[in-house]
């Protein structure tokens, strides 16, 4: 009884592990069938090729022929990288352009997809992101004292990636007046 239990317990687990692939002599095509299945999955960068590429044990000397290959694919562009990235980050986790700028740059993007990309975000979408983002924490705050509340705001519109000026702005124009208004 304890056999089949050991046997069957076996035959479960290894299904449900998965071991991770390691790159053998002779698994070039194969290699490129993976990478190319990586990239089409979702929008990757360069960096994020050559992460996975290690994670897979492929020697260093195939780096540079295989991300050549998926940028001449189209499997990796940097613009469209760019472009999705602001986008992505922006609409839906409510990125500010510093935030977005810093992972860019920790990605090794260029510096002109970087700015191209930010300014691809409308000013008044961007006020309006900002406004929406500190509205919701507003309404979620306890009541507290003025200057606490001005200091908790400001500290989450920072580490959301948005400019300290326009934060301020925000701040003046509309705790004060919310703030009244109770």
């Amino acid at each position: 009884r304890e056999k089949k239990f050991s046997e069957k317990l076996l035959r479960y687990l290894k299904k449900k592990i998965s071991i991770p692939y390691q790159f053998k002599e002779g698994d070039e095509k194969e290699i490129i069938i993976k990478v190319e299945n990586f990239c089409a999955y979702t929008e990757r960068w360069e960096a994020d090729v050559i992460k996975k590429l290690k994670s897979w044990k492929v020697p260093k000397e195939l780096f540079p022929e295989i991300t050549e290959y998926l940028k001449e694919q189209k499997f990796i562009h940097q613009e469209r990288f760019g472009q999705l990235f602001t986008n992505g980050k922006f609409k839906l986790k409510g990125w500010g352009k510093q935030k977005i700028k810093v992972h860019l740059m920790s990605k090794q993007v260029d510096d002109i997809i970087i700015e191209e990309s930010l300014s691809a975000i409308e000013d008044e979408v961007y006020l309006e992101k900002l406004n929406q983002i500190l509205s919701l924490k507003l309404k979620t705050m306890k009541q507290e004292d003025l200057f606490t509340m001005k200091g908790k705001l400001y500290r989450y519109a920072l580490q959301k990636g948005y400019e300290s000026s326009l934060i301020s702005k925000w701040l003046e124009e509309n705790v004060l007046m919310r703030r009244c208004d109770n």
